[in-house]
């Protein structure tokens, strides 16, 4: 029979039988199976012998009396509150675990963030594992991101995998890993089931993220895990718009082959993914989406603006020239009433009122040979 009896009141806490005993091994066993009946975590546990000597937790258990004492947390103090986080900094979990013992509340915040997060975000697992032990909430209100959200944003796998074991919410994290092209977050985040298409407070879904960022592992990731190819953010945009607005091409393939469709209009606006690519001045982007059979002569809700109307106003020789290759309409007008030539002279830029010049006067003698034949 081992009895523990309270140090303070001489009360018997707990009677566990011979076969009950031999379950668990050693001291730290048993201040684990004490944990749910005292609630005090392990590092504000002493046990003591009838000799008043201490028991160590490595040590094995026998049938006898023992004295519990059961310590509270004493209160914060910014400088000894550091040592927590430092430990966790620089990966010391044998530090960390004597500065627990002393005890210190692992709860505690500095700075917006607690030492668990400072633990994810330079993956520390085996520090993780001691503040969660000693009572660290993987979850905590008090905190606007997680420290789920910290191992995500910082690429750290394995630190990821662990919160998610300790019961981390897994759906959100997907969108700082697919921004910031963590691979192996992103492969574990979905490995537990989190939902590649989760949208945040703007409609953002983790395939825009890596879209805009030009992660094309984890595009590719992502879709084959069933993420939808044309999700659409507040503002109506699709990830083919964000791809193609920051130049990313490979992505851009990607999407296309994927399903994602090629004149997909943009919100209110109704800018298609090559009037973003032509605005921001992506070449290949737009190279590969007139190979791909994108309307070149898509004009905008509000201004009517086709895509050649955006290369004249910003400027822009060599996106004409593939414009004017794909047969874009070099007399369209918007609703102001305004070509691409028109735009052209208002820039001042005499480069591009050649190019639009000679096809001009190309479309010109089209129309004469036709009219002759």
């Amino acid at each position: 029979m081992l009895r523990i009896l309270s140090a303070l009141s001489g009360e018997v806490l707990v009677e566990l039988a011979l076969e009950e005993v031999q379950v668990l091994s050693s001291i730290r066993d048993l201040k684990r199976f004490l944990v749910p009946k005292t609630n005090f975590t392990v590092f504000q546990q002493r046990l003591f012998r009838e000799d008043q000597s201490e028991c160590l937790d490595e040590d094995s258990l026998e049938p006898r009396s023992l004295q519990l004492v059961l310590l509270a947390y004493p209160p914060a103090d910014a400088a000894e509150d550091k040592k927590l986080f430092t430990a966790c900094e620089q990966d010391q979990p044998e530090e960390l675990e004597q500065i627990l013992r002393s005890p210190r509340d692992p709860r505690v915040v500095l700075a917006g963030k607690t030492a668990l997060h400072v633990a994810a975000r330079h993956g520390s697992v085996a520090c993780i594992q001691l503040l969660v032990e000693a009572g660290a909430e993987v979850e905590p209100e008090e905190v606007y991101t997680s420290p789920l959200h910290v191992a995500a944003r910082h690429g750290r796998a394995e630190a990821a995998r662990l919160l998610l074991d300790l019961g981390a919410e897994k759906e959100t994290p997907l969108h700082p890993a697919s921004r910031e092209g963590h691979l192996e977050v992103v492969r574990v985040l979905l490995e537990r089931q989190a939902l590649p298409d989760q949208a945040d407070e703007d409609g953002l879904t983790p395939l825009h993220h890596c879209a805009r960022s030009g992660h094309l592992d984890i595009a590719r990731l992502l879709l084959n895990a069933g993420a939808a190819r044309d999700p659409l953010t507040a503002g109506g945009a699709a990830p083919l718009h964000w791809a193609a607005a920051y130049g990313h091409v490979e992505v851009v393939k990607c999407l296309v082959e994927a399903g994602a469709r090629i004149d997909k209009a943009r919100g209110d606006d109704r800018r298609s993914p090559l009037h973003m690519a032509v605005q921001h001045g992506q070449l290949e982007v737009v190279r590969f989406l007139l190979q791909g059979g994108a309307d070149h002569n898509n004009a905008t809700l509000v201004e009517g603006a086709t895509p050649l109307h955006w290369a004249a106003v910003n400027g822009h020789v060599q996106m004409a020239k593939l414009l004017l290759e794909a047969r874009a309409e070099l007399e369209r007008k918007t609703k102001g009433g305004f070509s691409a030539m028109h735009m052209a002279v208002r820039t001042g830029n005499m480069a591009l009122m050649r190019l639009l010049e000679r096809g001009a006067n190309d479309a010109r003698q089209k129309r004469r040979k036709c009219s002759a034949g």
